[in-house]
């Protein structure tokens, strides 16, 4: 750009320009950063009058297109205008959009609308350059301008009413929340404008916002932190304003119709998980009984997957029947008559198995027991009746001590005959619990444990057997491996193939 043309741009010096006007394409006429003489004007001479009649001048006479021509930020007049607060300028620039479109309204109007809703580079709209400034007066023409427009977040994040919330701007916040249909409340790192008033602790901020809601559904502060599962949030809001909860949305919900975690659980899913029996909650009128979370599963299916057999479940369970609750017949391929698929049924049917687990358990646990405490009762024995014996001359000093102690054969009895005390005291001790387990899958698994255990502990005594007996009979190595030959034949025979069958 000419050196004379660029100063006559910043004094607002209408006469160069006219002057060599036949000359000039002013579209072309840029900065190395792609300003045209009117970013240039505009940024040199904001709030003054000049600048207005500049703009009007260069903008409606010589060059209409420059009104969306942008920067090398992709800022255009309106964004360089609304950061500065020049309320006359952004005026100018509106009303002569609506000029330009065509001459009748409806077009006009978009035009104003394609401008004011174009992004620079960092996503801003000309209403977040002037919020982020705290220009009242021109956030107030803009969202005039354009109501239903929801200003979605820029590449920080930031809506206009979260800056203008995390600044404490009340007036920019309140303005936006009264005038505009649906404006977005999002922030970075998962804030929201919320949030924001509540981390600056602007408490005369956050008690009368609490009571504001959304021109186009009517939710307030309250129905958007419980939306987002912000329960940190709501908890600050019920503490400074309790009745803020009574505040419902264009469908007349409160808070907790919105109430979600972050795996979409609701309150009803919550309930029915940790089988907590509130009928008055669960027989809500206005609660949604058929409401699924991500894993797409109702609050009915999260009762019945519970193992615990109570009657607070089968309660649960009728109550959300009763409501028109109903479960997801996807995650049970079998549910191909109205037997299987009925809720009651599946409760009685679940009863009856876990009954029949119960039973099983108490026939098979006295067997069990019985094993488990001779195997202890073995092993402990052993522990003090050493294969070979002990040290028994006086003045010895290793009196008491075994006899065979640095034989290898010996130190494996010694850990396998433990090993087998510590196994059988475990499946022992399994049994002492089993009375107070309820729950069937609890129940298999310690099952399986005692059975492990006993069975392993009663190994552990056999190969105690086999190191004691090698111990002594070192002497005779043919005797030895005769004997261990046998031991591991039969044990190999006995173990093998059973355990085998189990591990397929």
């Amino acid at each position: 750009m000419d050196p004379s043309l660029y100063n006559a741009a910043r004094k607002s010096d209408i006469n160069t320009f006219k002057q060599r006007r036949e000359h000039l394409d002013l579209r072309l006429l840029l900065t190395p950063n792609k300003n045209t003489v009117l970013h240039i004007n505009i940024t040199a001479q904001y709030g003054s009058s000049k600048s207005a009649e500049f703009v009007q001048k260069k903008s409606c006479v010589m060059c209409p297109p420059l009104l969306l021509q942008v920067n090398i930020r992709d800022e255009t007049l309106l964004h360089i205008a609304a950061r500065y607060g020049d309320l006359s300028v952004v005026n100018l620039l509106i009303q002569t959009a609506k000029a330009d479109g065509n001459k009748d309204l409806e077009s006009g109007t978009e035009s104003v609308r394609q401008m004011m809703r174009m992004l620079n580079k960092e996503k801003d709209t000309a209403l977040h350059e002037a919020v982020r400034n705290n220009h009242l007066d021109v956030v107030k023409l803009l969202i005039k301008e354009d109501p239903g427009f929801s200003y979605h977040a820029n590449h920080a994040g930031e809506t206009p009413l979260y800056l203008a919330a995390e600044r404490g701007y009340r007036d920019l916040v309140f303005e936006i929340l009264r005038n505009c249909n649906s404006p977005a409340h999002s922030g970075p790192l998962g804030l929201t404008a919320l949030h924001a008033a509540v981390i600056r602790k602007d408490e005369e901020f956050d008690e009368s916002a609490a009571y504001l809601a959304d021109k186009k559904e009517y939710k307030t502060a309250l129905h958007i932190a419980a939306g987002l599962g912000h329960t940190g949030v709501m908890k600050e809001l019920l503490s400074r304003c309790s009745d803020c909860c009574e505040m419902v949305d264009i469908r007349e919900r409160n808070a907790l119709h919105f109430a979600k975690d972050a795996q979409a659980n609701t309150p009803l899913h919550l309930l029915a998980s940790s089988l907590s029996f509130i009928p008055s909650l669960i027989r809500h009128p206005k609660v949604d009984p058929m409401v699924f979370n991500n894993q797409n599963r109702s609050a009915l299916d999260i009762a019945l997957a519970n193992d615990m057999v109570s009657e607070v479940k089968e309660s649960i369970v009728k109550c959300l029947v009763e409501i028109g609750s109903r479960p997801d017949d996807s995650h049970d391929s079998c549910n191909n008559n109205n037997n299987s698929s009925n809720p009651e049924n599946k409760v009685m049917k679940d009863k009856e198995n876990e009954d029949d687990i119960i039973r099983d358990f108490k026939q098979g646990k006295d067997p069990h027991l019985l094993v488990a405490t001779l195997i202890a009762t073995v092993a402990f024995a052993a522990g003090f009746t050493m294969p070979g014996g002990y040290i028994s001359e006086k003045g010895d000093d290793d009196r008491g001590q075994a006899i065979l102690t640095s034989s290898k054969a010996f130190q494996a009895f010694v850990i396998t005959d433990t090993i087998a005390l510590m196994l059988s005291g475990f499946a022992v001790l399994a049994h002492i619990f089993a009375p107070v387990i309820h729950k069937k899958k609890v129940i298999h698994r310690l099952f399986m444990t005692q059975f492990y255990f006993t069975s392993f502990a009663l190994l552990a005594m056999v190969l105690a057997f086999l190191t004691g007996i090698y111990a002594v009979l070192r002497q005779s190595s043919a005797l030895a491996i005769s004997t261990c030959v046998i031991v591991s034949v039969f044990s190999a025979l006995l173990y093998g193939q059973p355990y085998l069958n189990i591990f397929r």
